[in-house]
């Protein structure tokens, strides 16, 4: 049999019940300890055969016998349960209801002289047993002496007046309480600093048109300020005077920050207090530009905007950086850090380099979708094209070179690949214009067929005509293949319609992606995909598979140009070979 019972109006069935009242009334305010004695017991009242006595329930929870005793008997003092024997242990749980106990059971004698004390500090009004209880329980519950609190009671009438609520007492005893002063000797001593600083306070309150005695708080955060941080009362008198303060929360706030950035003379403070200003002003115009809604800027400042101008961007920099960024749709100060880190990486924090940078950077996308064009890639520049085209230009080579050399690279699995080879090739051989280019085709060419033509009696124009003219039978057939098809498809004048739109969809959707659109970019690609299928429905209405509409090439390598890499392509010579060969077998 569980020494833990139910008394018989208790008794319930099933489950472990805990009574609202035990929360709100006892276990907000009791020990951690006590509330898992209470719960426990609580739960083998349910539990019967779970545990049999007082050494095994505290075994299972971590404690002493006797420490198990003691808490059954601060609950015992409560009514909301009893100890029924002591030998063997065993307690009877109550049924908890409003008008039971909420404070412990004291003996009247006790704190006999106390109460009468208490009730002389606030003659003005009677103390209620509720109230006496909250006092008896912090005297309990706290190395406070009865004394001590009753000559914190006086200094709180002293402040607030005769009609101070219980909480207040309280609150400011607990203050003490938490500094250790708990004796009336320490606290004669504490209310003994408070009033050598009265008078000190008191010339702020004016500064700041407050009315009223000076309260525990505020002696306190004028003791940080002056002792613990060092500031005089000339010095907290020139911040209020500064800063137009009104209360010491605001002014502690100001005093926190200079202290933490170690400013301590008029000058000093002016100075800092001057820049924060501006700061703020500065973060209000950044969260308009990013159109972000901010209430509380003083995070904002530290943490981003003083970081940002300690770097040597300025407001118009800054200013300049968050309007591109909402045009973007990177509206925070989150993602406006990560743009200006990668700036202030590349070495860009004036207005006028940031400015020049996106320009160049501009011309640079659009330079490289170009090039993308000539070399029938169909998609949008990114960062590793740009490493490229970087590259390139510090080679020497113009535009007109990068964009012969895509050309040239059309068509192959990897182009750029191709562009980096035919590129190195002629920085190799000095190449740096398109007549240098064409020269040195023909003289290898030159030199190539006279070796040929030498060996088989043939001259040089005659070998290259015959070869080029080859070239030309190839486009010409493959044009005259095309124009056929074109012709078809002109009778179907919904194919032109949904072609426009493609195009357009394209364009529109490139320019979404530059300005950083996403949702918009999302309905064009949808919009692209709808188009597309339309457009594969035509060609299947009118029995055109869309692979005869691509360009077709008898070499992909070199796509009949007879170039690679800037070379001669292998089909080339074997042309060569071949006319070289029916031209002997003519002799």
């Amino acid at each position: 049999m569980s020494f833990c019972t139910f008394s018989k109006e208790s008794n319930t069935s099933g489950k472990t019940i805990i009574d609202n009242l035990f929360i709100t009334n006892y276990l907000i305010d009791a020990p951690e300890n006590a509330v898992k004695v209470y719960l426990y017991g609580l739960y083998l009242c349910q539990n019967l055969n779970a545990v049999d006595d007082v050494d095994s329930f505290a075994v299972n929870l971590n404690l002493t016998t006797s420490e198990v005793i003691d808490y059954f008997k601060f609950w015992d003092d409560f009514g909301i349960l009893s100890i029924v024997s002591t030998t063997p242990f065993a307690v009877k749980y109550y049924p908890l209801n409003e008008t039971g106990l909420k404070y412990r059971k004291f003996k009247p004698e006790k704190y006999a002289d106390f109460t009468k004390a208490m009730q002389l500090v606030l003659s003005n009004r009677m103390i209620s047993v509720s109230e006496f209880n909250e006092y008896f329980n912090l005297l309990e519950s706290t190395s406070i002496k009865p004394e001590a609190l009753i000559m914190i009671a006086k200094y709180c009438v002293d402040v607030k007046g005769d009609d101070i609520g219980v909480k207040y007492i309280l609150a400011t005893a607990k203050n003490f309480i938490a500094d250790g002063i708990t004796t009336p000797i320490l606290v004669e001593k504490k209310l003994s600093d408070y009033n050598a600083t009265t008078k000190e306070i008191y010339t702020l309150f004016n500064l700041m048109k407050i009315n009223k005695k000076p309260e525990a708080d505020e002696q306190n955060l004028y003791k940080k300020w002056t002792v613990d941080y060092g500031y005089g009362l000339e010095i907290l008198e020139f911040i209020i005077k500064n800063q137009k303060v009104k209360n010491f929360k605001k002014l502690d706030g100001i005093i926190e920050d200079l202290y933490s950035n170690k400013h301590f003379s008029e000058e000093s403070i002016s100075y800092h207090l001057k820049h924060k200003s501006e700061l703020i002003d500065l973060t209000i115009s950044i969260a308009k530009q990013l159109g972000e809604r901010v209430e509380i800027f003083e995070p904002y400042v530290n943490n981003y905007v003083a970081v940002w101008t300690s770097k040597g961007y300025d407001a118009d920099a800054l200013n300049y950086i968050a309007n591109r960024n909402f045009k973007k749709r990177k509206r925070t100060f989150e993602e406006m850090n990560e743009t200006i880190n990668t700036l202030y990486r590349l070495g860009l924090v004036t207005l006028t380099s940031i400015t020049e940078y996106i320009t160049q950077n501009a011309e640079s996308e659009k330079f490289i979708s170009l090039l993308l064009e000539k070399m029938g890639e169909h998609r949008n520049p990114n960062e590793w094209d740009k490493e490229n085209l970087s590259t390139w230009r510090s080679w020497n080579f113009t535009n007109e070179l990068i964009l012969e050399a895509g050309k040239r690279s059309a068509g192959k699995p990897n182009p750029i690949a191709y562009i980096n080879s035919i590129l190195s090739n002629w920085k190799s051989k000095n190449i740096y214009t398109l007549e240098d280019v064409e020269r040195e085709s023909k003289e290898f060419s030159s030199n190539y067929a006279n070796n040929v033509a030498n060996n088989n009696k043939l001259t040089t124009e005659q070998l290259v005509n015959k070869v080029n003219a080859k070239y030309l039978e190839f486009k010409t057939k493959e044009e005259s293949r095309l124009s056929l098809l074109s012709e078809k498809l002109s009778k179907f004048p919904e194919f032109k319609t949904v072609e426009n739109e493609i195009g357009k969809t394209t364009f529109d959707l490139a320019k979404a992606e530059y300005d950083g659109n996403l949702s918009l970019q999302i309905k064009l690609k949808n919009d692209l995909e709808v188009l597309n299928r339309k457009k594969s429905n035509i060609l299947d209405k009118i029995g055109i598979n869309e692979e005869n509409l691509k360009q077709r090439y008898v070499c992909k390598e070199c796509q009949d140009t007879g170039y690679v890499n800037g070379v001669r392509c292998s089909c080339f010579y074997e042309y060569l070979e071949e006319f070289t060969a029916e031209n002997l077998s003519k002799q």
